[in-house]
């Protein structure tokens, strides 16, 4: 599946490191699986110099790149929203519920609308190109591990994405931790947010995180906040 490439600012990427709130130490696994040119693992890498890095991507030419920068990383080729790649991915079948830090700066596009297949937990849904990244992550984290992915701002509101999100308050905690504004990439005019999700700890029950009440009262939060913002 072919998808655009929109690259993380070095800044924005220490600032989505900052937003994960996590103390990760020798051992500890974080990924990336839309790695790209790699900003925000090198970010992830600089705060936590010990941790060990992963790193897949669907470009070829990504990977190499990556490889001849990193050789201390696992790094591999994988189309992460193709589920024959992912359980085809030697690094990928041997890091299932081991990771403690996703990253993510998955892609946007999904021209003329259309849902992506994407699974956790054995339950599959349709959502955007982005948000099933982040649904396909979720196997991959540890219990009580920690996910930063930025999206487009209109993820929150779709009903495109509406089941994923309800889905994944299910299996963890997710919340809003940052805004950006149109200009934050060089390539492309798009606001979008910074979410992260905590994954339940094993045996925890999980209910919604937010009513359908407080869902309306966020999303008409940041409606506030992005007229003031413009």
């Amino acid at each position: 599946m072919k998808i655009d490439s929109i690259y993380t600012p070095s800044a924005l990427a220490r600032d989505m490191v900052d937003a994960a709130g996590v103390s990760l130490s020798a051992g500890h696994l974080i990924a990336d699986f839309a790695a790209g040119s790699g900003e925000l693992l090198i970010a992830a890498h600089e705060r936590w110099p010990l941790a060990q890095i992963v790193a897949t991507d669907i470009d070829p030419t990504e990977t190499q790149f990556l490889k001849s920068k990193n050789n201390s990383w696992q790094i591999g080729r994988c189309d992460f929203l193709n589920p024959k790649s992912r359980n085809g991915s030697l690094i990928l079948r041997r890091l299932v519920g081991r990771i403690r830090l996703v990253i993510l700066n998955p892609p946007f596009s999904c021209r003329g609308g259309k849902k992506v297949g994407a699974s956790t937990s054995g339950i599959s849904v349709k959502c955007s190109v982005g948000l099933a990244f982040v649904v396909n992550s979720i196997d991959y984290l540890a219990a009580g591990g920690t996910l930063v992915a930025i999206l487009p701002l209109g993820s929150l509101f779709s009903e495109k994405d509406a089941e994923a999100w309800e889905l994944l308050r299910k299996l963890g905690t997710v919340e809003t931790v940052m805004y950006n504004g149109h200009h934050t990439f060089p390539k492309a005019t798009v606001d979008t947010v910074v979410i992260r999700l905590v994954k339940a700890q094993e045996g925890e029950e999980r209910l919604d995180q937010i009513s359908k009440g407080e869902e309306l009262d966020i999303c008409e939060n940041y409606e506030a906040d992005i007229k003031l913002v413009r």
